[in-house]
Formats: C-alpha cells, sequence, structure tokens
C-alpha cells in the first residue's frame, strides 16, 4: 500500500456518525519492524512496516474520548482498525500531519505534529 491509498484507507476509517466530529492525521513518514510508539500510553512495537493513522473521532473533547488508530501494512493492502481513548505518542521526530476534518471541528482541537 502506497501513502495515498493508506490516506484513502485512514479516511474510509472515520465513520459517518462521526463525520463531523473527527479528524483525521497520518504519519508523516513509515514505521518499519521494531519502530515503537505509544498507543493508549502503552508501548506498542511495530512488527511490519506500516504506514500510521490516526483518528480522533471526538475532536474538542478533553480527556479519554473516542479515538482509533489505522495500521496500513504497505508490503499488502490489509489494515488493522484498534480502539484508542488517547492520541499517539509517534516517538523521535515523526509528526501527524492532518488529511480530514469534520465541520465541528473547532481550530484549537486539531494537533499540531
Amino acid at each position: 500500500m502506497n501513502v495515498d491509498q493508506a490516506r484513502a484507507a485512514i479516511l474510509a476509517a472515520v465513520p459517518h456518525s462521526f463525520a463531523r466530529t473527527a479528524a483525521a492525521y497520518i504519519a508523516d513518514r513509515s514505521f518499519a519492524p521494531g519502530d515503537i510508539l505509544s498507543l493508549d500510553r502503552q508501548p506498542f512495537t511495530v512488527d511490519r512496516e506500516i504506514h500510521f493513522g490516526f483518528i480522533d473521532l471526538e475532536a474538542g473533547r478533553n480527556w479519554a474520548h473516542a479515538c482509533k488508530c489505522v495500521l496500513c501494512n504497505c508490503a499488502d493492502h490489509g489494515i488493522e482498525i484498534r480502539p484508542l481513548s488517547f492520541p499517539p505518542e509517534l516517538g523521535g521526530d515523526r509528526r501527524l500531519v492532518l488529511i480530514g476534518v469534520g465541520d465541528d471541528v473547532p481550530g484549537w482541537a486539531i494537533l499540531n505534529g
């Protein structure tokens, strides 16, 4: 899966019921096997090359709330969706890039990467 296909997969993972309140992001570069990031404040070791997506389903809410990550396999078209309650920590100098935002998301709720 290339980065454009990953963007499309991440956007497609936004449930219709959250379309107005969600903000979707993709990491600025792919992750390799052995890379470590934090999902729901717990270490997560990547086991394959992936493009990483994050969807804040209730952007603008504070504390724990509905989010998800989308792991898009680089080697094929497989995706894995995991529920989250907190934004991820990507580690190093990686950042999240906004790829979609609902009409009801306040500007202050957009992650700056």
